[in-house]
């Protein structure tokens, strides 16, 4: 039998152990060092892992698979997957929202930002004016500018609280003391780009270029902290209002807590 050469430079020393010789031997073991392995394939009779496939290749899989009438523990043998993935995909499939256009096993409904505001709070009902304010603005430079396409895709975008008090925010926006045509004097030009009669042609392609940044999708307001609280504190000093004894009482608890702790870590004389 011929002699194993060292796997590790290749020296024409006799093998030792661990596919090394012996002086790479003894350096890995003196040094404490892992022994290296060598690139060896799966050992024979191992499966190979199975092929990852994203999860919406996998359900359009189990929907032709479902539409021959195989029961659930057919499916899943043949698509390597649980019978509790199964059932779980037919529960999506028999969904009422469920559309075989937009594959997904698993796509909750997006949540409205809008469904946690209380109109009746004066300052929930500011605070979403100030919001379809912005919206409002950039939606009339959106039918000025840009195709009808982008206008219906953008509106299609906001959520059913937006879509629903977005009229009343641009009924407000116009100004009764004006004829309606000042009030349409700042277009220029009609929805195929030729310059309105009248009025100096300004390049649609010049409009175009100016980059306006989106409003920021609508969130719910800041809760405000009641009292006492680290937050209420702040509040009062923010607005330079006396904080109350509650407040003032938190406050010196927190100072005298965090004065006996320094007090603890501090090293003995």
């Amino acid at each position: 039998m011929g002699r194993e050469s060292c796997s590790l430079s290749g020296c024409d020393r006799p093998h030792h152990a661990r596919g090394l010789c012996h002086a790479d031997y003894a350096r890995f073991a003196a040094h404490g060092l892992p022994f290296p392995r060598e690139a060896v394939g799966a050992p024979a009779g191992v499966a190979p892992p199975p092929e990852r496939r994203d999860a919406s290749a996998r359900f359009r899989r189990f929907l032709q698979l479902n539409g021959l009438g195989w029961t659930a523990q057919r499916i899943a043998t043949e698509m390597s997957v649980s019978v509790r993935t199964v059932e779980r995909y037919r529960a999506a499939a028999r969904h009422p929202d469920f559309s075989e256009e937009t594959v997904s096993p698993m796509q909750p409904p997006a949540p409205d930002p809008g469904a946690g505001l209380d109109l009746s709070d004066a300052r929930h009902r500011e605070h979403l004016a100030r919001h379809l304010l912005q919206v409002a603005m950039h939606l009339a430079c959106m039918v000025r500018d840009e195709a009808p396409e982008d206008v219906a895709a953008y509106l299609a975008a906001l959520s059913p609280a937006e879509r629903e008090h977005l009229p009343i925010i641009l009924a407000a926006l116009v100004d009764v003391d004006r004829t309606e045509e000042e009030l349409l004097a700042w277009i220029t030009w009609d929805a195929e780009g030729r310059a309105l009669p009248g009025v100096a042609a300004v390049p649609a392609a010049a409009a175009a270029a100016v980059e306006r940044p989106r409003p920021r999708a609508l969130r719910l307001p800041q809760t405000t902290a009641e009292c006492p609280s680290f937050g209420a504190l702040r509040r009062h000093r923010a607005n330079g209002e006396k904080p109350c004894d509650a407040c003032l009482r938190l406050d010196a608890d927190r100072k005298h807590a965090a004065y006996h702790a320094d007090a603890s870590r501090a090293p003995a004389a």
